[in-house]
């Protein structure tokens, strides 16, 4: 009786195992693949960086779960794929762009979205001054964060429109909390025009 017993478990716990491992290859694999088309769009954005703050090459990309471009913050070690869309899909392989805000390079608030515990697990490191490098295939942008602060669920205000050009950062809060996390981080951040990023740089 034991013995069966002992072989069901152990052929059970065998199997959850072969789950488990097929689930994080499937995520490493479609997270590699965004990663590289995130590296494709640094190069496209590169070659288009001095043709204007617009939007327009980013918009013609920007359907759910297709990498938009890359998000990188130097200072704290993240550098992440920018995907399109915030469903739960999108932000297993990178930060999403919350549907209905505006787009890096357009003069209004560009909301983005991550998991605390996979692409925005450093996030709580930020720091006031710090510089948010964004790469579309419209070009580069510079942003640098105004304010941290910690909200409610219910306070999607801080997505409204700002009428100038800035980012919003949004994860759960706490960090390590387990299970839903109670509240949200939140970083806002100014987009840096050309004369000040250089001085931003010395």
């Amino acid at each position: 009786m034991n013995r069966t017993f002992d072989t069901w478990l152990a052929r059970g716990l065998l199997a959850t195992g072969l789950v488990l491992l097929s689930v994080v290859g499937l995520i490493t694999f479609f997270s590699d693949r965004a990663r590289r088309e995130a590296e494709m769009l640094d190069a496209f954005g590169r070659r288009n960086r001095d043709r204007g703050a617009v939007a327009e090459n980013t918009r013609r990309l920007a359907q759910p779960g297709h990498v938009i471009g890359r998000l990188a913050i130097a200072r704290i070690g993240i550098s992440v794929p920018l995907i399109e869309s915030t469903t739960e899909s999108a932000l297993l392989l990178g930060v999403g762009h919350v549907t209905g805000t505006r787009f890096p390079g357009e003069a209004d608030n560009v909301g983005l979205a991550g998991h605390r515990d996979t692409h925005f697990r450093k996030l709580g490191r930020v720091h006031k001054g710090d510089r948010i490098q964004v790469r579309t295939p419209d070009g580069d942008f510079t942003y640098r964060v105004d304010s941290t602060f910690v909200v409610t669920p219910d306070r999607g205000d801080l997505l409204n429109r700002t009428g100038r050009p800035m980012l919003t950062l949004v994860t759960c809060y706490p960090f390590h909390w387990i299970g839903p996390a109670p509240k949200r981080f939140i970083v806002r951040a100014s987009e840096v025009d050309g004369h000040t990023a250089a001085m931003v740089n010395r």
